[in-house]
């Protein structure tokens, strides 16, 4: 019975160090009452309005590695979540809770969070391809993720960003009528 106990308490040692790593998935840690240029709320393409509602969502981004842009990272496997509404006296932030990162828990994972209007499409890079799609993103955060008994982190230097509009089509047509040009010379 000793043995069992003894190899029980290790097996849960074990498993709490190699707990997976996490992050809080939420702005309102950093939520305070009025506006201010300094909240991390997100705001719509005119800078002055919030994102509020199911109108608008937002997902976070990791990578164990540094990235740039919006190309890297990898989306959390959580559905995208929807901003406060403006009767929930937050517009702009969110709370998605503790997030479940691919590193282990006291490594440094680096994270991002990307905003879109959600009538653009589900997802971030959906909403990305289309030409009425309102998309942006943060800037990149290094954190240390928390996991077993460490709390997980705040979006720690986390800043306010605004939405962009997705520029229209215009590249892709240009390159479809360049490959279709191609395609006519080639029978030729």
């Amino acid at each position: 019975m000793k043995k069992a106990i003894i190899a029980i308490a290790f097996w849960a040692a074990s498993v709490g160090a190699f707990a997976q790593g996490q992050v809080n998935f939420s702005s309102l840690p950093f939520f305070t009452t009025g506006s201010s240029a300094s909240e991390p709320a997100v705001y719509d393409i005119d800078g002055t309005t919030r994102l509020a509602g199911n109108a608008f969502l937002a997902q976070l981004y990791w990578s164990a590695t540094s990235f740039t842009g919006t190309s890297g990272g990898t989306a959390l496997t959580t559905a995208p979540i929807a901003f406060f509404t403006v009767a929930d006296g937050a517009p702009g932030f969110f709370d998605g809770g503790a997030a479940t990162v691919g590193v282990a828990a006291g490594a440094q994972v680096f994270v991002q969070v990307r905003a879109w209007n959600a009538a653009a499409g589900a997802t971030f890079a959906a909403a990305s391809g289309v030409s009425n799609g309102r998309i942006g993103s943060s800037a990149v955060l290094p954190l240390t993720a928390g996991g077993g008994t460490v709390t997980p982190p705040n979006l720690n230097g986390l800043q306010r960003f605004n939405l962009v509009p997705v520029p229209e089509p215009s590249t892709i047509a240009l390159g479809i009528l360049g490959a279709g040009a191609l395609l006519l010379r080639r029978r030729k």
